[in-house]
C-alpha cells in the first residue's frame, strides 16, 4: 500500500524487512499488542532473544523498535491471529514492519489536528452522530459504525449530519489514510478523536474503549434520522422520545442539550 504517512512519506518509504531464525532455547524477543479487528501487530517492547540479535546484526535503519508495527508475517497480511501464529510456531519468520504506526503517534496526530484547526467541537459532533442513531425503543438497532463516510445515501446523506461527511472527514483524511483500517477502525478513530478533543480543550481525560466494526457500505445505515437524532426546534416531549430509548434520564438530557 502507498497510504500517506509521517512527514509526507508513503508506507513504502517507511516499511522494512526483518528475518528471525529461531534457535532452541532462544526466545522471540518481541512483545506485540494483539487486538481482534486490527490488521497490524504493534511492537510494545524489544525483550532480548532473536529480536535483539537481529538489531545487533543490522544497520540502524533496519532495527526493530517500540512503536513499529508488524504488517506482514511469512506472507500473511491483515489476519493478526494468523500472523501471531507464524511468530509463535514457525522456525523462520519473515516480517514486514512499518515505522511510526502506533497508538501514541495516532494520539499525537489527533492532538495536533485539534490544536491547529480548532476543530474539537466538530470531532465531537462527528462521533456523536455516529453513535447517536442507536435506539432501544420503538426503533431498534443503530451503532457507531462510521456509516457516515458513505456520502451517497444512508446516514451520510442525513440532513441533520450536514457537513460531517465533507468538512469533518476532510480534516481527518490525512490521519485516516495513515492509520485506518490497519491500526484502528474508522468508528474507533472518530470516538478517539472526540475524546482527544475534549481533553485538549480542557475537559476530562475520557478513556476510549476499542472494538467498533466499520460498516462496509451505506446499506448498513439505519433507515432514517427520524426518531433517532433530535430536531433542534422541538420541545421536551421530543427530546424524551429521542433520548429515553438511548438510556438517558431527564438530567442527562438537560446536560447534553445544554452542552450542545
Amino acid at each position: 500500500t502507498n497510504s500517506p504517512s509521517a512527514a509526507g512519506k508513503t508506507w513504502a518509504d517507511l516499511c522494512f524487512r526483518a528475518t528471525l531464525k529461531k534457535e532452541d532455547g532462544v526466545k522471540f524477543g518481541l512483545d506485540v499488542d494483539y487486538m481482534v479487528g486490527r490488521k497490524v501487530l504493534p511492537v510494545m517492547a524489544i525483550t532480548g532473544g532473536l529480536a535483539e540479535a537481529w538489531n545487533k546484526s543490522c544497520p540502524e535503519g533496519q532495527q526493530m523498535m517500540r512503536g513499529d508495527s508488524i504488517i506482514e508475517a511469512n506472507g500473511t497480511r491483515d489476519d493478526v491471529a494468523e500472523m501471531l501464529e507464524h511468530c509463535k510456531h514457525q522456525k523462520v519468520i519473515e516480517l514486514v514492519l512499518v515505522r511510526g504506526l502506533n497508538f501514541e503517534a495516532l494520539v499525537d496526530d489527533l492532538e495536533k489536528l485539534v490544536k491547529t484547526k480548532g476543530c474539537g467541537p466538530l470531532m465531537i459532533r462527528l462521533s456523536w452522530h455516529d453513535a447517536g442513531v442507536y435506539s432501544a425503543g420503538d426503533l431498534t438497532g443503530g451503532c457507531p459504525n462510521a456509516a457516515l463516510r458513505f456520502k451517497e445515501s444512508g446516514e451520510g446523506a442525513f440532513a441533520i449530519s450536514a457537513g460531517l461527511p465533507t468538512v469533518a472527514l476532510s480534516l481527518l483524511a490525512p490521519i485516516t489514510s495513515k492509520y485506518c483500517p490497519y491500526l484502528i477502525s474508522h468508528a474507533d478513530l472518530w470516538t478517539l478523536a472526540a475524546n482527544t478533543a475534549i481533553r485538549v480543550m480542557g475537559g476530562p481525560d475520557i478513556p476510549t474503549k476499542f472494538g467498533r466494526m466499520d460498516a462496509k457500505s451505506a446499506a448498513e445505515s439505519v433507515e432514517s434520522q427520524v426518531g433517532r437524532l433530535p430536531d433542534g426546534d422541538k420541545g421536551v416531549d421530543h427530546l424524551r422520545m429521542i433520548f429515553h430509548p438511548k438510556g438517558f434520564d431527564d438530567k442527562a438530557i438537560v446536560a447534553l442539550s445544554g452542552a450542545h
